[in-house]
């Protein structure tokens, strides 16, 4: 795909008597932080952090997400309202303390609110309208009983060199306008409370390096009990299961979850091919205002990185998806648990900066497996965006 979006931030800098809002001085006049990003990045959330830092920052200070500065800015934009617009453009409104930001930018500057008004209208109004937006969406939830909009994701990716990483990008590909988002750290044994299951709609389980059937890792089997009780009394979430979250699931209802056989290699790593069955499209796709994912369901690419799969289902789940390398790519069970071996949040892009730098550190002996990783990668598409979809509408359609 080569459209483009544009994505525009409002970053409003707290003070004790007063906001400021930072404005971008450009050959066209004053405007809010913005830039344009290929529709196909994974994470808008990530593209606004790069847009942000680097108007901030010199080149080499915003070296996407390697730099300590990235890393200090990327949960604020996590944590922000975020608003995706009906012609795809994304806003962001963050907020920001005035002891985290000097503006000695000649590209920058920061101006108050009554200012803005005043000489920037346009820009004001703008803001304004975004503004109110954004309010009445959180009454439209704080009155509606009927009306879910918490949604959580345990993340049990113990590796520090991926702090940020899971919540950036699953947010950005899925939270929406008036939806609270929180990341539960299942290293640090967190989990819902009692009281905040009853507001969760839905619940995304990340990736990890750690493997299902490991017990010598505390976190494991206290996660997987906690799991177990979350589909027993709490039938009603909707769950998507991604790789360690898929074999997980699979693990606690019965499946089996085992090792690969890569011929002694450690990882698959690559872009493979999903064959759907005709039953995931009667379920999933036919009757949902998707046609785009309809329409391409017979050539949809996903991304792998994983040395564990699951080798036997439990009794009751349904295969969806098969691929020359997983023989269980995709599979559920009832109408709230969706599972993926591969990773649908993540493109070509992520595999090559962040991931296999990462493992090709960890794991020096296999070079050859990241230089097969790289030619697959690099060979075709991954329908990161139709795989969004698809898990927006079963996190959020009800049945």
């Amino acid at each position: 795909m080569s459209s483009f979006s544009t994505i525009k931030i409002y970053a409003i800098i707290k003070q004790q008597n007063e906001d400021k809002i930072i404005l971008q001085n450009s050959k066209a006049g004053l405007n809010i932080i913005q830039g344009k990003f290929r529709t196909v990045d994974p994470s808008s959330i990530f593209t606004a952090t790069r847009i942000f830092v680097k108007k901030l920052y010199t080149k080499e200070d915003a070296n996407d997400w390697h730099t300590e500065i990235f890393q200090q800015w990327l949960p604020r934009f996590t944590h922000s309202e975020l608003i995706r617009h009906d012609n795809g453009d994304y806003s962001f409104i963050i907020e920001i303390p005035s002891e985290l930001i000097q503006i000695q930018n000649d590209k920058l500057q920061a101006i108050t609110l009554s200012d803005l008004k005043h000489d920037y209208l346009h820009l004001h109004q703008e803001y304004e309208s975004l503004a109110k937006d954004v309010s009445e969406t959180y009454k439209f939830y704080e009155t509606t009983e009927r009306a879910k909009n918490h949604f959580a994701i345990f993340n049990c990716e113990a590796n520090s060199n991926f702090t940020n990483f899971y919540e950036g990008l699953y947010q950005g590909l899925f939270k929406n306008k008036g939806e609270i988002w929180r990341t539960y750290k299942i290293g640090e044994m967190e989990f819902p409370t009692d009281e905040e299951m009853k507001n969760l709609k839905g619940v995304v389980i990340s990736g990890s390096e750690w493997s299902a059937y490991d017990t010598s890792i505390e976190a494991i089997p206290v996660f997987l009990g906690k799991l177990r009780n979350l589909i027993h009394y709490h039938p009603s979430i909707k769950i998507i299961g991604i790789c360690f979250g898929c074999q997980s699931l699979a693990q606690i209802l019965g499946g089996k979850v085992g090792k690969m056989k890569l011929n002694n290699k450690p990882m698959l790593m690559n872009r493979e091919k999903i064959n759907f069955m005709n039953n995931f499209n009667e379920k999933y796709i036919k009757g949902l205002k998707i046609p785009e994912v309809s329409s391409d369901l017979d050539n949809m690419y996903i991304v792998e990185c994983h040395g564990d799969n699951v080798e036997v289902l439990p009794n009751g789940a349904i295969l969806y998806g098969t691929s020359d390398a997983t023989p269980v790519e995709v599979w559920g069970m009832g109408d709230n648990i969706l599972a993926f071996q591969g990773h649908p949040e993540f493109n070509a892009s992520i595999m090559l900066d962040k991931i296999i730098p990462q493992e090709s550190h960890n794991i020096m002996n296999y070079m050859e497996v990241f230089e097969e990783s790289r030619t697959s990668l690099l060979s075709g598409h991954v329908d990161t965006n139709l795989m969004a979809m698809l898990c927006q509408n079963f996190l959020k359609v009800t049945n």
